[in-house]
């Protein structure tokens, strides 16, 4: 809620690929975006940002792996492939993509919330803390983000 008594929120769009696409999928993302476009009047604005790649799950079950009995012979595999996450996690990012839209009051909020469920866009809801993570962002371009 904003001085005046405005509502912002912050949601993240779950991106579709193009380079595996057909032309028709392509085509019809396209035109999906279009529809939107022409339906949602109100203010609202995309942000893209890296965030870090974030491997710690694949290295916590390949730490596991390493400490089970009988897989002595795959010990150099799984180190190899522990060490490529590692080096992936410190140098890749991952870019995402949020759509940051400002409301009047409540029942605008909750009519813009319906017109972007309907968009086609798949919006996600994104959480408190990934939200302070962004606005973070945004205000300060030369800081890393927290993950």
């Amino acid at each position: 809620m904003t001085e005046d008594n405005q509502l912002i929120d912050i949601f993240q769009i779950r991106g579709k690929s193009y380079y595996n696409a057909s032309d028709e999928e392509v085509n019809s993302m396209v035109d999906t975006s279009a529809a939107f476009y022409r339906i949602y009047k109100p203010d609202l604005k995309f942000i893209s940002l890296n965030y870090p790649t974030n491997t710690r799950q694949q290295q916590a079950f390949l730490a596991y792996k390493l400490q089970q009995p009988g897989l002595e012979k795959f010990r150099d595999l799984i180190n190899e492939k522990l060490s490529a996450l590692q080096y992936l996690e410190d140098n890749t990012t991952d870019r995402e993509a949020f759509v940051m839209v400002f409301a009047r009051n409540e029942n605008h909020y909750e009519t813009l919330r319906r017109l972007l469920d309907r968009s086609g866009l798949n919006i996600v809801p994104v959480s408190k803390e990934k939200k302070d993570n962004i606005i973070f962002q945004l205000n300060n371009m030369c800081k890393k983000v927290k993950v």
